[in-house]
């Protein structure tokens, strides 16, 4: 997957629930809150990412290795 399209997936995902957490009450409108939010949506995104990465770079090559057994 392109670096590029998992940036643009990130600030998507970001910018699109951050006012939804806020406006929900999540936590308060607070540099502290915010920036501890960031820190931790940063990290989930970075593992789930890497995890959906691990996930489908097995399936190719399992995909790879039926089409070369024909």
């Amino acid at each position: 997957m392109n670096f590029t399209i998992y940036l643009i997936n990130f600030f998507i995902y970001y910018f699109g629930f951050t006012p939804l957490a806020i406006i929900a009450g999540c936590f308060p409108i607070n540099p502290y809150y915010l920036i501890s939010f960031t820190i931790k949506f940063i990290l989930i995104h970075a593992i789930m990412w890497f995890v959906n990465i691990t996930i489908s770079c097995h399936q190719v090559k399992k995909i790879n290795k039926r089409i070369k057994e024909g």
